[in-house]
């Protein structure tokens, strides 16, 4: 990771991009064997490891955590893509986010998050959309989903303010079907004004939607549909 930023685009290509070696033989990316190999290091996150920090001007060097160590790495890595290989980098994240190791998906949230810091504001808002269309398509309750909504959840905040209101009138709060989405977003990630409209929006078509289940010959036993 720390000496491929150095090397030309394609090489760089070369070593990010899935190759099919044959029909039963695929090269997986470096990014993806980066993901698997950590997942391999349960033994090594759970104990008291510490390996050197990265220096910084003006600060000493610190013994830091494994995982913070390879965070670190990953996204100085991230920070030196080139655009053409952002879909690979979208790729892995995507998979290693879905990844049944809590550890795993949260080491590629935090690049994530790092990614929509680092990148432009219309980056950030096309990944939420993303994330938020994915949320919308998981069907019932899965570890993926709760994967995603806590992505969507971080990722809300770096959105910028005009972005916010882009996403909001395209999952509008005022539409039912929408009510499974902005469970999943913290109000306070909005501007005071926003908060307070979408607030109103998501309790009102909620309470709505509550009392006509009450109103209907529901069962008990349907009550989780609710």
């Amino acid at each position: 990771m720390d000496k491929l930023p150095s090397q030309s685009e394609d090489v760089q290509s070369l070593w990010c991009t899935e190759i099919q070696i044959s029909e039963a033989t695929a090269r997986i990316s470096l990014l993806k064997a980066i993901f698997y190999s950590f997942e391999q290091c349960s033994g090594e996150l759970s104990l008291p490891v510490h390996v050197p920090g990265v220096k910084s001007k003006g600060q000493a060097e610190e013994p830091v955590t494994l995982y913070h160590h390879i965070c670190i790495h990953l996204c100085t890595f991230i920070a030196s893509f080139q655009p053409s290989l952002f879909a690979e980098l979208d790729a892995a994240l995507l998979d290693a986010v879905l990844s049944a190791s809590m550890i795993t998906s949260l080491l590629a949230m935090d690049a994530w998050c790092f990614l929509a810091r680092f990148g432009t504001a219309e980056l950030c808002a096309h990944h939420v959309t993303i994330v938020a269309h994915l949320i919308k398509s998981c069907p019932g309750t899965c570890y993926q989903l709760n994967n995603l909504s806590i992505l969507l959840k971080r990722l809300f905040f770096f959105m910028a303010p005009s972005h916010q209101v882009e996403f909001i009138q395209r999952f509008s709060p005022k539409e039912t079907e929408n009510l499974s989405l902005w469970q999943h977003i913290s109000f306070q990630s909005l501007s005071t004004e926003l908060r307070k409209q979408t607030a109103y929006e998501v309790t009102r078509v909620a309470t709505a939607e509550c009392r006509k289940w009450l109103s209907s010959s529901r069962t008990l036993g349907e009550l989780e549909s609710l």
